[in-house]
Parts: C-alpha cells; structure tokens; sequence
C-alpha cells in the first residue's frame, strides 16, 4: 500500500503541474481541460520518469478520447480552433 501512496501522490503532483501550466487548456483545441495523458505508455518509462512534464500532455475529454480511440481524429479535425495546437494532428 505505501508504494501506492507515493505513485498516486507523485502523480497527482505531476497532474496538477501539468494542468497549472496549460492553466487547464486543452493543448490540443484550447478548450477547458481536466485530463492529463502520458505521450507514450507508463510502462516504457525509466522508474520515477513516467510522470515527467515532457510526457505529459493536458487535454479535454473529447481529445482524450479520440487519443485512445483514433478512428475518431477525422471527426475531431474541424473542431479545432486556430489558435490549438494540434498535439493530436
């Protein structure tokens, strides 16, 4: 239990960096966001680097969906605003 603690409370720190520096904008549509993804897989990451700011990225739940579910990117691609981005693109 106290390996969970520390990985819950490390992420939680990593999260609310990561949501103070896009100051809870979606990185890639600019909307309001509240979900941190990791860029690649948590398992391929080095012990204590899997919550690094540079493998982070901020996004709205609709980007976040289509990150695990890529068949949606097409329908997402005119929904985007000039000033995004484009993580996902």
């Amino acid at each position: 239990c106290e390996n969970r603690y520390w990985e819950n409370h490390v992420w939680n720190l990593a999260r609310q960096a990561a949501m103070r520096r896009t100051q809870a904008k979606c990185e890639n549509c600019d909307a309001s966001a509240d979900e941190v993804h990791h860029l690649d897989p948590v398992a391929t990451y080095m012990a204590g680097c899997q919550h690094h700011q540079d493998g982070l990225v901020v996004l709205c739940q609709d980007c976040h969906k289509v990150v695990h579910e890529p068949a949606l990117l097409e329908e997402s691609r005119p929904q985007q605003e000039s000033g995004a981005q484009g993580v996902l693109m």
